[in-house]
């Protein structure tokens, strides 16, 4: 069965984190057919808002907080050196997998591959691991690995999303659709990688700074090589396909940008949260409010008309905003304040609190705040986004992939500091929701 794919929301729960963190270690991880999950409740997350994302690492450009370290940084350790461990070599795949040239999705006029798919699986859980391994070496796993410290709540947040492979995978294979999709209209709007973006975007995935003019880092090159090194163990990635990667990130970024500052973005109609002025009364009976509607048409003021009914009016008998979203009045009373012009008279209306008159004035703007403005921009991104991924013609999900997520490499594979004994568990675990994640793209414009 073939379907274009939707948008949905990931939910993710911390269940005894000791079990996600290293129940899973126990799985065969070249055993598909026969996955492990420890499922905690989680969907795929909102396609086109959202990408995979952490606290550490997060899949997106910007890296968590923390101190961007070289790769000598480690002999700095304060307590903990890794013991020599066994090399890693990526588990034989199962006999029942298809081949690997199949297409899983098709987006546009390009094909997304079953073994690009498990690549791009195995190099996002490889990611978010390595960086952990890093800090933990270079500050002491019992700074970094103590998951009863709020501070190293990035690191339980981790392993809670490598936990559910299922949703996991779901969420990396909506990143290469994103990726995709941005590449293509990337290559359509010949747009080129802007080279300092780039430069910016690779520093950060190495946790280091660029310096002024966007130059990288002396110690950039040993840190770059230790990272493709690692990478390509682990996932099988090359030097290429990285660098294929932080090209979509950095035309995602441009891309974002433009799309953005359409002047559709924030239409006019948008400009304002529209309202107007009015001075108006509720009275108790019909045949009242008509009396002060006349009144009010022969030129009377509204607070003296209120006063002579014995009803104390609030305010000093100025305007008041009248806005549309007002939900004490009924849509009788919107629709007729709002066809008003300055200087005429509404009512009587009937609404449940009584019989509604009023005394029309000028329109009035609320103007938007610059965080509202930022919002609709992106939301106007995002639909341009969603409006492709919802599009069967332009993308067709073949569901053939879902079975077959790679649920390695483990945490014990990427560093032998990452083992149970070198966790501190908190006494309970409560559900959370797992942090949101960002989009991106992908391109072949030169760097």
């Amino acid at each position: 069965m073939r379907r274009h794919i939707k948008r949905r929301n990931a939910v993710w729960g911390v269940v005894g984190i000791g079990l996600l963190v290293f129940g899973l270690a126990a799985c065969s991880s070249s055993d598909n057919s026969g996955v492990v999950h420890i499922d905690v409740g989680g969907t795929k997350t909102q396609a086109a808002a959202q990408t995979l994302t952490s606290a550490a690492p997060p899949p997106s450009p910007t890296p968590p907080a923390g101190t961007a370290e070289s790769a000598e940084s480690a002999d700095d350790a304060a307590s903990d050196t890794a013991p020599a461990s066994t090399p890693y070599a990526i588990p034989t795949d199962s006999p029942d997998l298809p081949p690997g040239d199949t297409v899983v999705t098709r987006v546009g006029n390009e094909d997304i591959t079953l073994d690009a798919l498990r690549q791009r699986v195995r190099f996002e859980r490889w990611r978010y691991l390595y960086r952990i391994a890093r800090l933990a070496e270079k500050y002491g796993t019992d700074q970094i690995l103590d998951l009863s410290i709020p501070e190293n709540a990035f690191v339980a947040s981790t392993f809670e999303t490598l936990a559910d492979s299922y949703s996991f995978g779901g969420q990396v294979h909506r990143l290469m659709v994103l990726d995709a999709i941005v590449f293509q209209e990337a290559l359509r709007r010949d747009i080129e990688v802007d080279p300092l973006q780039f430069n910016a975007q690779l520093a950060q995935y190495l946790d280091l700074t660029v310096g002024d003019g966007g130059s990288l880092p002396p110690e950039f090159e040993d840190v770059y090589a230790a990272y493709l090194e690692q990478m390509e163990i682990y996932s099988g990635m090359n030097e290429e396909q990285f660098r294929r990667l932080i090209r979509a990130r950095t035309l995602y970024a441009q891309l974002q940008f433009l799309i953005s500052n359409e002047p559709e973005a924030v239409p006019a109609s948008s400009m304002g949260r529209v309202g107007v002025q009015v001075q108006d009364i509720v009275m108790s009976t019909e045949a009242q409010a008509q009396d002060v509607a006349a009144r009010l048409a022969r030129g009377e003021v509204l607070r003296d008309i209120a006063m002579s009914y014995g009803l104390s009016p609030t305010g000093e008998g100025t305007w008041r905003i009248f806005r549309w979203s007002d939900s004490n009045l009924t849509a009788d009373v919107i629709e007729a304040v709002g066809y008003a012009s300055p200087g005429d008279i509404v009512g009587p209306i009937s609404i449940p609190q009584g019989w509604y008159v009023a005394l029309v004035g000028e329109e009035v703007f609320d103007i938007l705040s610059p965080t509202d403005v930022d919002a609709l921009r992106e939301q106007h991104f995002l639909n341009w986004i969603e409006g492709l991924m919802d599009d069967p013609a332009y993308m067709e999900d073949f569901e053939n992939w879902e079975r077959h997520i790679p649920q390695e490499p483990l945490p014990r594979d990427v560093s032998p500091l990452l083992v149970e004994e070198n966790f501190v568990f908190p006494p309970t675990a409560t559900p959370t929701l797992a942090p949101a994640p960002t989009a991106t793209a992908t391109a072949t414009a030169s760097e």
